[in-house]
């Protein structure tokens, strides 16, 4: 029992004197009055600007109220892929898929356009084969989507992604080929 009241005063003795050492910073204020009079002068945050600020897309007045269409495209202009792949994805119809098409173009950034097959990649190719020809351009993995797309064949899909992309070039290059 002795021991545990040693180690106890030595504790408490630790505490205390690393208490009394302790002093305020150089700018740190003694008083609460001058922190909270700081408080009032903060400025609110500003919206983060979009990723693709040149390319942004704008939601057009017929989709203003349309919560899906508004959250798939702000996940394309944020760049968004976890709400692309598990908010939105399986929500898609064809009916979305069309409006959604309205909004891609050819000349938006390669993220932007893999944004949209990375989001419309389980669509039938009949609403999505424009924009899946363009994708096997794409200088980043959608390129494999798009070749899945055009082709009905997502046999290679998991080998590709698991690393086999020395086989995905060649198989764009032969569909290029014979079409």
């Amino acid at each position: 029992m002795k021991a545990v009241s040693i180690i106890f005063t030595g504790l408490l003795f630790l505490i205390n004197t690393s208490c009394q050492d302790s002093k305020p910073m150089v700018d740190e204020p003694n008083d609460l009055s001058v922190t909270s009079d700081e408080v009032e002068n903060i400025v609110e945050p500003v919206e983060a600007e979009p990723m693709y600020k040149e390319h942004h897309i704008e939601i057009r007045e017929e989709h203003v109220n349309d919560e899906f269409i508004k959250g798939c495209i702000k996940a394309i202009n944020e760049d968004d892929a976890e709400a692309i792949e598990y908010d939105y994805r399986d929500g898609i119809t064809e009916e979305r898929a069309a409006i959604l098409m309205t909004y891609w173009l050819p000349e938006q950034p390669w993220r932007m356009k893999d944004n949209f097959i990375a989001l419309l990649m389980d669509q039938d190719k009949s609403i999505i084969g424009a924009l899946a020809e363009h994708e096997l351009d794409s200088p980043n993995d959608e390129r494999a989507y798009a070749l899945c797309i055009l082709t009905d064949n997502w046999d290679q899909f998991d080998e590709w992604l698991d690393g086999r992309w020395d086989e995905v070039d060649p198989a764009i290059e032969a569909y290029k080929n014979s079409h």
